[in-house]
């Protein structure tokens, strides 16, 4: 294993505040923060070759909306630099991932995702952070996620909508209701007594402008926390910056981007390349190795007694 940051290091305005041991994981702990933007990392750095990060965010509800659990949907229908209808679903049936998830609780948000190849690795780490940092957050996407008005072909009207139909679902378990009500009871006055998921009654009023104020609130690098797991150097994990200067200050200072991972994947590309043409030169040397005088020699030998036997002694 790499040797670990030490504590009071600097490194691309990354301050280390704390190295500890953590023996119960076979790994080192390493505490960083962003001393301009405020983003917080935390790096459990070990041998294991299966990586994983998670960006994960401050989400305290304010009603019961679902506005946490809508933009957790929303964010990755589409962004700045993968403006794709469904970019999560195209990474599930492309990229070979261990796991890919996001997941709304009651005061935060997470967006973890692991692999075995570092490539693959860094690449979704680039989308997910695009999606949670630069989300196009369209019309359409709120209508499909959120909720929508529909009418039958009997012209009978019908909310619909990915997150408030989940949430119909969810208030149909006898379970889901009672665990809700114990907690209601237990905190009556805090942000557990809200439901984060979204109550199908309250979900109607949540709008576009609303949850676009949310995620501009909630969705900054000041309130982000950033969690890694793995082999991949902390030095390795900080270069990977995006590109922001017409973003505002806040995302350009932090450093945390593509350029780098898109060099690494130019780099293992060509490696593999070159490692594909050392290998068909191995393969070829190994073949004429195998052409020895003394097997030209029977080539030849065979080709005059076959050119007699046929009666040609000008090949012969």
């Amino acid at each position: 294993m790499k040797k670990a940051m030490m504590k009071n290091d600097v490194y691309k305005g990354f301050k280390v505040l704390d190295v500890v041991d953590a023996k119960d994981f076979d790994s080192t702990g390493i505490y960083l923060k962003h001393e301009k933007s405020g983003l917080e990392v935390f790096h459990l750095l070990n041998n294991d070759r299966e990586n994983l990060f998670a960006f994960a965010f401050r989400t305290p509800s304010q009603d019961s909306t679902g506005a946490a659990h809508v933009l957790e949907h929303s964010v990755l229908c589409g962004s700045k630099n993968y403006p794709a209808k469904d970019p999560f679903l195209q990474l599930t049936k492309q990229s070979i991932n261990t796991y890919l998830n996001a997941f709304t609780a009651s005061d935060r948000t997470v967006f973890p995702s692991s692999s075995l190849i570092q490539a693959d690795y860094f690449n979704i780490m680039s989308v997910y952070a695009d999606a949670v940092f630069f989300p196009l957050l369209r019309p359409e996407v709120f209508s499909q996620e959120c909720w929508r008005l529909e009418t039958d072909e009997k012209n009978n009207p019908s909310i619909q909508g990915v997150v408030f139909n989940e949430m119909k679902g969810n208030y149909s378990s006898f379970t889901s209701v009672a665990s809700d009500a114990v907690v209601n009871a237990l905190y009556p006055d805090s942000i557990y007594n809200l439901d984060s998921g979204g109550d199908p009654l309250v979900i109607p009023s949540l709008t576009l402008e609303k949850l676009r104020a949310f995620h501009k609130k909630y969705y900054c690098t000041s309130n982000c926390l950033v969690f890694l797991y793995g082999n991949i150097p902390t030095e390795k994990q900080l270069d990977f910056r995006i590109q922001t200067s017409d973003m505002g200050e806040d995302f350009e200072k932090l450093g945390v981007g593509f350029n780098g991972m898109m060099d690494d994947i130019q780099k293992l590309m060509k490696d593999v390349l070159d490692e594909q043409h050392q290998a068909d030169q191995i393969r070829l040397n190994a073949l004429q190795s195998q052409i020895q005088p003394h097997f030209l020699y029977n080539t030849l030998d065979c080709i005059h007694w076959q050119a007699l036997a046929d009666g040609n002694k000008e090949t012969s």
